[in-house]
């Protein structure tokens, strides 16, 4: 995956909306820079935000520091009095980050504009060489709209009196 991406594919990395992660870029100064290891540390400190509560800036230096760890490990945050504290489960967070990488490698969203078009070079020395009958084809695409009705027609009545039983006339 490419070191740039585009929002979509950055908020997708992150687990918020797009609106999210623009907003939390602005608050952090830093740009609309959309970027993998930027989406990993804005989603754990996105966790760390909504989960407990904490401020945006705080959670980032947070997860900056908790990533920064190699090997990954749990990191334990123990709060100012002593008698609580946060415990970061890095490896069970980078799981669900590449959970979301593959996915976005898999199924990525929809870019915007048109979709690119199909090549329509090889359609025709392909089918025939599957075996299929072009020269029929042809001939059908020749044929002027009335002519295509009344073989439209006639295949209509020989597969109704196919189904009927009958042997067709």
């Amino acid at each position: 995956m490419a070191n740039s991406m585009s929002l979509s594919d950055f908020s997708m990395l992150v687990g918020a909306a797009p609106r999210w992660c623009q907003n939390a870029l602005l608050a952090l100064d830093l740009g609309f820079r959309y970027e993998r290891y930027l989406a990993q540390s804005l989603g754990l400190a996105r966790l760390l935000q909504q989960g407990y509560g904490m401020p945006l800036r705080r959670a980032m230096t947070t997860a900056e520091a908790a990533l920064k760890l190699s090997p990954p490990a749990r990191v334990r945050l123990a709060a100012s009095d002593g008698v609580t504290a946060l415990e970061l489960d890095v490896p069970r967070y980078l799981s669900r980050f590449a959970l979301r990488a593959a996915r976005l490698s898999s199924d990525a969203p929809p870019r915007p504009g048109r979709p690119k078009r199909a090549n329509r070079g090889g359609g025709i020395a392909a089918g025939a060489a599957y075996g299929l009958d072009i020269g029929a084809l042809r001939s059908g695409l020749r044929a002027s709209p009335a002519e295509r009705l009344e073989r439209l027609d006639a295949n209509q009545r020989l597969i109704a009196a196919l189904r009927a039983g009958r042997t067709p006339t």
